[in-house]
């Protein structure tokens, strides 16, 4: 028991001694644990004020340059709207021109046509019909008659028939393969038509002539030289407006070929187009009037135009 009680009496009196001996060292390294923890909030604090100043900083700048691109965005937008306006303005001007001109070149063309009938009216001799011959007719001779004075009377010679005279020619009548100089020249038909002409056939109802008109100038507009292209536009735009997919794509398609500032405009309205095929015509076009790389074009099979 005695052993026991002074184990016990060791382990406390060793327990105090060691306490006092590491005290120092336990409190040296609690207050280096304050500081420690201290310096951490103050740098934690310097972090934070710093990240805030700069974040600040790059706010600010990014809301001026933010002003400045809205700005500027806003001026190409208004910019954009003046020139599709004058644009509008321009080619209505132009089309009202052309469509006065196409009326005035029908007027003359219809005053011109009620000429013709003067060929009809030039009167044809007539050709005075040739003599019937007079049938011959032979009287039969009268029967004898009986005489008792045994005479018998001679018969009755047949009346020769009249010789028919020989029917006269009347005069020559002008065949139909002699040139008429009154007749009105037909003008030869040109392998390419004006530009009035297709700007009229550009407003016909059937969807088949548009189209071939969409054709038509698909095929000229390469050839033509870049001072003639804005006499052109008007057609263009009219063409781009089309209710007919298929004449939409053509135009599109024809002004990929153009350098035109011209064109943009109607490339850009094109790319709000219905139609997909319509777009797609008008990004390549885009693509390679601004020199970037051209999308590869969908496949996809000739349309017919709908019967209507």
């Amino acid at each position: 028991m005695g052993l026991v009680l002074g184990l016990l009496l060791g382990l406390v009196v060793g327990a105090a001694v060691i306490y006092f001996v590491m005290a120092p060292q336990i409190s040296a390294q609690s207050k280096a644990l304050q500081g420690l923890q201290r310096k951490l909030a103050q740098a934690e604090d310097e972090h934070d004020r710093r990240l805030k100043v700069a974040t600040d900083r790059l706010k600010q700048d990014y809301e001026a340059q933010l002003q400045t691109a809205q700005a500027t965005t806003q001026d190409l937008q208004t910019k954009l709207a003046e020139a599709e306006t004058e644009s509008d303005r321009r080619l209505k001007a132009e089309t009202d021109r052309l469509r006065q001109e196409y009326e005035a070149q029908l007027q003359a063309a219809q005053s011109v046509r009620p000429a013709e009938p003067l060929i009809s009216s030039i009167p044809e001799i007539a050709t005075p019909p040739e003599p019937v011959a007079p049938t011959p007719t032979i009287t039969p001779p009268p029967e004898p008659i009986a005489s008792t004075s045994g005479v018998v009377p001679p018969q009755q010679q047949p009346i020769p028939s009249p010789i028919s005279s020989p029917a006269v020619p009347g005069p020559a009548v002008p065949s139909s393969s002699t040139p008429d100089p009154t007749a009105l020249s037909t003008p030869s038909a040109s392998p390419a038509r004006d530009l009035s002409a297709l700007m009229a056939d550009s407003y016909a109802p059937e969807v088949e002539k548009r189209c071939r008109v969409a054709l038509e100038v698909a095929a000229v507009l390469p050839t033509v030289s870049a001072a003639d292209q804005a006499r052109w536009m008007p057609l263009l735009g009219r063409l781009a407006r089309d209710s007919e997919a298929e004449v939409r794509l053509q135009i599109i398609q024809a002004l990929s070929g153009l350098k035109a500032a011209q064109s943009l405009p109607l490339l850009r309205r094109a790319l709000r187009d219905p139609d997909p095929f319509v777009v797609e015509a008008a990004t390549i076009a885009m693509a390679r009037f601004k020199g970037r790389p051209q999308p590869q074009p969908s496949n996809r099979k000739q349309r017919l135009p709908k019967n209507r």
